[in-house]
């Protein structure tokens, strides 16, 4: 009956140590891209919403949503076809693209999951013959605690995995239209050249 105390314990050292080898893969391109464009476009919130909408389209989704900006996720193979959707959308002004290297921090928190399952594959030995009733308590505590910093590690690799996988596009909208009225009483909203402005200004005495 002793034994069982322990078995629990063992059950989620295992299941922290089940990775599968996709996890720890280095992606075949290490980089995490994000793309940064200011976009000349008629319509505010027609805009943004299309670029919502071509987003989930090709399997990605907005992470952030303002009054002119807006960030999203695209699968980093359809990111051609997004960028082409975008000239339905608006006018690119200019484009930025910045990349980083995940190598070293990939091969980092890949080498401490090892270190940490040799070192449960060690504790769960000594657990197995254990018989001092404290020892056992002392190395259930470390093994539970030595599970959480596995998972934790694998969460890292999968985060970074995944930012491989969907580049951020951050695109900032400057709303074509949003001008000054011309000298000769023109604007570009029609709405503005309809009004009396000088009965307007008169109210407001």
């Amino acid at each position: 009956m002793k034994s069982l105390r322990w078995l629990p314990l063992v059950a989620v050292a295992l299941h922290a140590m089940e990775i599968s080898p996709a996890d720890t893969t280095l992606p075949p391109s290490p980089r995490v891209l994000e793309i940064t464009q200011n976009i000349a476009a008629p319509d505010p919130e027609h805009s943004l919403r299309s670029v919502a909408d071509l987003a989930e389209s090709l399997g990605g989704w907005f992470q952030n949503w303002s009054n002119d900006v807006i960030e999203v996720r695209i699968p980093q193979d359809s990111l051609p076809l997004f960028e082409k959707g975008l000239e339905r959308i608006g006018r690119r002004m200019d484009r930025r693209l910045t990349s980083r290297d995940i190598t070293e921090p990939f091969l980092d928190q890949l080498g401490g999951i090892g270190s940490r399952i040799r070192l449960m594959d060690e504790w769960n030995h000594m657990l197995g013959t254990s018989k001092d009733l404290k020892s056992t308590l002392d190395l259930q505590a470390q093994i539970v605690q030595l599970a959480g910093q596995i998972d934790e590690r694998r969460g890292v690799l999968l985060r970074l995995r995944h930012e491989v996988e969907y580049p951020k596009l951050v695109l900032r909208f400057r709303f074509e239209g949003r001008t000054a009225s011309e000298k000769d009483g023109t604007s570009p909203f029609p709405w503005v050249n309809r009004l009396d402005l000088e009965k307007l200004h008169r109210s407001f005495r």
